[in-house]
């Protein structure tokens, strides 16, 4: 037990050492994730800001933008001097945001070190011309007043003309964003960690557990071994390991049943060897009381000698009957051959006919292929259809989620935002129906293809049966063939008969000859029985001997079997 204390501290630390390595892993791999995420986040925050702005502007009196003494404007209104409407829209979103004519920024709410607005400069020539040719861009770093800026940009259309005029930008300061996205992932990462540890501990814990439980098992298994009993199993999942503990497993269970097998054969030799004994012993007892039965048979066999040839006699005489239904028997066999033709000449007729209903089967296991396979292309049809209604309530649902953001944007805008929200709540019903429309689709497309499956299923089982059928009517041609071969052999095998009676007709003859010299024979065995009945006598003296021998292997098989008994099986 101590030593399996040590082992289990030592298998203890592996895996907590195991488990350290594994959530640093976990915290790399993890930690660039939650970077990407976040980002994107950052990216998605950005943009709706983007659309937000380009919504409120879109609500202002007039319907142009224009460039009037440097100065934006929309219509009457001068976007320029309205710096409280452009700030208020940061302060609610948290993020710096400005409006540019082409590449110039004339209206912003970010400022210098001394709290001038930036007005009047001028956005990166390779940012400007991408978002003035129509583009949305997301930026992770651009300088903006001697300070680091994350940002997103789309164009500025006039109302009527969708022409682009300028740019919209919404941008958050780059430290900020790097605060925001470390936050993220310590947050994530710490969880992560914690998470791992208690996973890591209950997996060590259960580990030890089991290694200990397997260890006792097989001790137990070991003890019972030495006490010559070999009437237990080891479990299924100890021989499954692949570790030590396994190989130990394998191992005790096969000398298990090496020992099982050869303790088997022993007691299974031993009660053949003592039934063998007790055979022997039965046998030469009647060996011996049958050889003097014998010494009296052998007297009579003297005398029925004597009586062999008045019987000789008689036989002949059966031997002119035997000749009478031969005669008989040959006029028999001309009316098989009668019968065997007409049976001929129908095997051709059905053989005949099992060839037409062998084509048609075949034909129709061909339709029902085909018929198969064109159920199976209407079953893909309907899983592609259920892919697509799959992809519109994915869509259905993101609209919803973005309408219910527009709408959380547009309560925060307060009495300006009425509009949009009016426009969001439309869009989110608008989604919602989609939703209903798309589980309707998917509900009628499942049930398509539950029928669609039943029908491969039952075209599967028809062609089982017309392949079931098919293989029976191959095993009937094939049984026509094997009749037609079996009356061919009938036929000739009847020919063969009716010359073997004209041999037997001859051989007739010969066996009359034949009982006239066994009645000679008859007298000269008389003499050799009384020659046999003095052999019976010394035979009888070696059977006495091996009953001695018999009863010692008896003893030696007795003893054999009580040491064989001492194992439980």
């Amino acid at each position: 037990m101590e030593k399996l204390k040590k082992l289990n501290a030592k298998l203890m630390a592996f895996v907590l050492l195991l488990a350290i390595l594994l959530i640093v892993i976990a915290m790399v791999v993890f930690g660039s994730k939650s970077k990407s995420l976040a980002n994107s986040l950052m990216e998605e925050q950005l943009r709706s800001a983007c659309f937000f702005v380009e919504e409120l502007l879109g609500r202002l009196n007039g319907d142009d933008y224009s460039l009037q003494d440097g100065q934006l404007y929309k219509g009457d209104i001068n976007l320029t001097a309205r710096t409280e409407e452009i700030d208020k829209i940061g302060n609610m979103t948290g993020l710096a945001v400005t409006i540019l004519w082409q590449d110039v920024r004339k209206t912003t709410t970010i400022k210098d070190s001394s709290g001038k607005r930036a007005l009047d400069t001028t956005l990166e020539a390779a940012t400007a011309n991408r978002v003035l040719a129509g583009e949305s861009l997301f930026v992770k770093h651009i300088m903006i007043q001697e300070e680091q800026y994350t940002a997103y940009y789309i164009p500025l259309k006039q109302p009527g003309t969708g022409e682009i005029v300028g740019i919209i930008f919404t941008g958050k300061v780059r430290s900020e964003v790097d605060d925001y996205v470390n936050s993220s992932v310590l947050q994530a990462v710490g969880m992560l960690t914690a998470i791992s540890i208690v996973f890591a501990i209950i997996g060590c814990l259960t580990f030890l557990n089991r290694i200990t439980r397997a260890l006792m098992t097989t001790s137990s298994y070991m003890a019972r071994l030495a006490d010559k009993d070999l009437s237990g199993t080891i479990e299924d999942r100890f021989l499954g390991r692949s570790d030590e503990i396994g190989d130990i497993a394998r191992s005790l269970n096969s000398v298990q049943n090496s020992f099982h097998e050869v303790i088997r054969d022993l007691q299974k030799s031993a009660d053949g060897l003592d039934a063998e004994n007790k055979s022997f012993l039965e046998k030469f007892n009647m060996i011996s009381q049958n050889i003097g039965n014998i010494n009296i048979a052998v007297e009579e066999i003297a005398k029925g000698s004597t009586d062999q040839a008045s019987e000789t006699a008689r036989a002949s005489d059966s031997v002119i009957n035997i000749g009478s239904a031969l005669d008989q028997n040959a006029d028999n066999i001309n009316d098989l051959n009668a019968s065997v033709e007409s049976m001929n000449n129908y095997a051709k007729q059905a053989y005949d006919a099992l060839q037409k209903l062998l084509n048609i089967g075949k034909k129709t296991s061909q339709e029902v292929t085909v018929l198969k396979e064109e159920t199976n292309n209407t079953n893909v049809s309907a899983q592609k259809i259920n892919e697509a209604v799959s992809l519109i309530q994915d869509i259905a649902q993101q609209t919803n989620l973005l309408s219910l953001n527009a709408s959380i944007e547009a309560a925060r805008a307060g009495d300006s935002g009425r509009g949009f929200a009016v426009v969001a709540e439309e869009i989110r019903n608008l989604s919602e129906e989609s939703s209903k429309g798309a589980e309707q689709i998917s509900e009628i497309v499942s049930q398509l293809i539950r029928n669609s499956n039943i029908s491969v299923e039952r075209m599967g089982s028809v062609e089982q049966n017309v392949g079931v059928q098919m293989n029976q009517l191959d095993g009937l041609n094939t049984t026509f063939n094997g009749l037609g071969k079996e009356i061919n052999k009938v036929s000739g095998a009847a020919g063969s008969i009716s010359e073997q009676t004209r041999q037997i007709t001859a051989m007739k003859d010969d066996i009359s000859n034949i009982i006239e010299q066994l009645a000679a024979i008859s007298e000269e065995n008389a003499a050799s029985t009384q020659e046999t009945s003095a052999s019976m006598q010394d035979l009888s003296c070696a059977i006495d001997e091996c009953t001695a021998g018999t009863d010692k292997l008896l003893n030696l098989s007795d003893e054999l079997s009580r040491k064989a008994k001492d194992f439980r099986l």
